[in-house]
């Protein structure tokens, strides 16, 4: 049985002494500087546990949506095969194939191992002749460094080698049963068609098949070294992504409309058949399928998409530990960027979901008139599109095309500063490749605290510099920890596990990102009157970079603008805290509340300014607001009942014969010579 494999001796020994040619001329010659510089930057971004373990799962996970796909591809088939009797089958979803069919699949991987790319890394392929080659004339680099290199390679390799041999052993498999081929009587036309059909399906569920773009960009890259360095910077790995992005748009409800419209035509032109047909609605009718559970699972509250449209209410959750993409359990979320392509449908569902709430229903309501079925219509496919639009951020939130993503958000500049943008973006990501992940995630490790890289400088070039310095600084061991300790809006300083073992698995290991929801009173406070106002003034924000005082602005440094952040947070979480506690606040009106916590925030900005100006001996002229909360906290007054009084209405003017006086530590406020207690 074994001997109907097409197997070559003279073939083998063809490639077998070719290896042990290009061994020879590789030992006697070392790469180029700039093919070191590339392997160096390569290593640096890849040779890390996590991208390992990533790169393992996205593998497992897209091997379980492809074999779910040809289950429903072989049920479709098997309803289609009675009407045309003369289709090719390629899927069964009912029998599995014997232990001697498997094993046949299994010893004719090594005649098709060219095919499938066994021989080359997905990530930076290479010819026989470059992964023979020495990197270093030194033997002491080759056999550390070198050798570090070739390992991390080989991994790689061997990875991606276990994913494509168990999906060419089941597509092949599957095949054979399905067309009911005894596997002893296979004929060389029978077996060349199960290789070729097992080949594709073996590359789809590893992302190696065969791209167009990336085949483009590729070609683009190599025009000149400025365009093989803007590419090469922005998209490290071309091939990969633009793969992941693929198959996460055809196993979607995107799919299924691509397979009405697009698929349809190319099968009434016979470009493609009956089975390419079935197997590409298949993959929609997955995706729409794992999207149907995530919607149920956001319904649930257990996975987050996007959430809110609103970006500062999104960025205020993110800061109490609702990460988007993110499924729930416990008092925890857990990242699930890393599921891409798999997770796309799944967030399709959960966005969809989120679109059509209550509460985001009623403001993207396209017409007043709520009975009108046309408009909601409208309104659901509208929900629909933006959710598929949205679940599509994972992808770009990978760390594959992140440098990507960063180059054109520079589109949203104007054409002045756009390309400026895109170097600036371009070299800021170039220069970071060649700062091992692996060194950062050991200094993040042995730091007790999340630090911040934000640059306050001014200029795309000044600005880029500095930040690209302190995301380099967050890498070494040590240096990290003279950055600026990352605080949340409250002002309270970032801190991560206390185990540094667990901190040693999150930050290394682990696929995913966990973060701890600490929702305090205050942010239940908050959350209930941003829901009842819609007003996003009512959550706290971020602070300038810079300050403007007797109107001459100043640039705040990195150091000052963390103290600032921070007491910014601080001064707002004591007096909301006071507020929102006090008898006085239940009474006020939802807009009485919006305006005293505006009061609130608007306060602790300028007591930032007051102190700089302190700290900087500049002369500041300070409004009533501060001049009396000020008056009230040395004083011991209570700052609660006064911003209660100006929300309701109550005005204090310079000048006027309204005033505060504060005795025995409680307010008084006097209008027009009343006194009220």
């Amino acid at each position: 049985m074994i001997d109907k494999i097409v197997n070559s001796k003279n073939q083998k020994e063809l490639y077998k002494n070719l290896d042990d040619v290009y061994a020879e001329l590789g030992q006697q010659v070392s790469k180029t500087n700039a093919q070191k510089v590339d392997a160096w930057r390569y290593f640096s971004m890849l040779a890390n546990p996590r991208t390992h373990i990533r790169n393992i799962v996205g593998n497992v996970f897209m091997g379980k949506i492809q074999s779910a796909k040809n289950i429903v591809a072989g049920g479709i088939e098997d309803v289609v095969s009675k009407f045309k009797t003369d289709m090719e089958r390629t899927k069964t979803a009912l029998y599995s194939a014997d232990a001697e069919t498997k094993q046949f699949a299994k010893k004719d991987i090594e005649n098709v191992a060219d095919r499938l790319g066994l021989n080359e890394n997905k990530y930076n392929p290479k010819s026989r002749l470059e992964n023979s080659m020495r990197t270093f004339k030194s033997d002491v680099l080759e056999n550390t460094v070198g050798k570090a290199f070739s390992l991390n390679d080989n991994l790689l390799e061997a990875e991606d080698g276990i994913g494509l041999k168990s999906a060419y052993v089941k597509a092949f498999s599957n095949y054979v049963v399905a067309n009911d081929i005894d596997i002893n009587e296979i004929t060389d036309t029978q077996l060349a068609k199960a290789r070729n059909y097992a080949v594709e399906q073996a590359k789809e569920a590893t992302f190696h098949q065969d791209s167009n773009l990336a085949t483009l960009i590729n070609q683009l890259s190599n025009k000149n070294k400025f365009s093989k360095f803007v590419l090469d910077a922005v998209l490290p790995f071309k091939k990969t992504p633009i793969n992941v992005a693929k198959s996460g748009i055809e196993y979607s409800p995107v799919g299924l409309v691509k397979n009405a419209t697009y698929d349809i035509a190319k099968l009434r032109k016979g470009e493609i058949t009956v089975n390419q047909y079935i197997d590409n609605v298949s993959k929609g009718l997955t995706g729409t399928g794992i999207a149907l559970v995530g919607y149920v699972l956001a319904k649930a509250g257990i996975i987050k998409a996007s959430g809110s449209d609103d970006d500062k209410k999104e960025q205020y959750d993110e800061n109490q530990g609702k990460q988007t993409y993110s499924i729930k359990i416990g008092n925890n979320t857990y990242s699930l960027d890393w599921l891409a392509p798999s997770g796309i449908p799944l967030f399709i569902g959960a966005e969809i979901w989120e679109a059509s709430s209550e509460k985001v229903r009623e403001k993207t309501t396209l017409s007043s008139d709520d009975n009108s079925n046309y408009n909601k219509v409208l309104d659901a496919s509208l929900n629909i599109l933006n959710s598929m639009t949205n679940s599509m951020n994972p992808m770009a939130e990978m760390s594959m095309l992140s440098g990507l993503t960063s180059a054109l958000q520079s589109y949203e500049q104007d054409s002045a500063q756009m390309f400026a943008s895109i170097g600036t973006n371009a070299l800021k990501s170039y220069v970071n490749q060649f700062f091992p992940t692996a060194m950062g995630q050991v200094a993040k490790t042995l730091d007790d605290y999340e630090r911040t890289t934000t640059s306050t400088k001014s200029g795309v070039l000044p600005k880029a510099i500095d930040s690209t310095k302190n995301q380099i600084m967050s890498k070494i061991p040590g240096l990290r920890n003279k950055l600026p300790t990352k605080t949340d809006v409250w002002g309270n300083d970032v801190k991560q596990s206390d185990n540094i073992a667990l901190r040693g698995l999150e930050n290394a290991v682990f696929p995913w990102t966990r973060k701890n929801i600490n929702t305090t009173k205050v942010d239940s406070a908050l959350e209930d009157l941003y829901d009842t106002t819609g007003e996003s003034s009512v959550l706290p924000t971020s602070i300038d970079k810079t300050m403007t005082i007797d109107k001459q602005k100043y640039r705040l440094t990195d150091e000052e603008y963390a103290k600032y952040k921070k007491s910014y947070g601080e001064i707002s979480y004591n007096l909301i805290n006071k507020l929102t506690t006090s008898s006085d606040y239940k009474k006020l009106t939802s807009e009485q509340k919006q305006k005293a916590i505006e009061n609130i925030y608007s306060y602790a900005k300028e007591s930032n300014k007051a102190d700089y100006a302190k700290q900087n001996k500049l002369s500041i002229e300070t409004s009533t607001l501060y001049n009396t909360m000020e008056d009230l906290r040395k004083n011991g007054g209570n700052q609660a009942e006064y911003l209660d009084y100006i929300s309701d209405g109550g005005e204090i003017e310079a000048n006027s014969s309204t005033i505060v006086q504060v005795r025995d530590n409680n307010i008084y406020i006097l209008r027009r010579g009343d006194l009220a207690e």
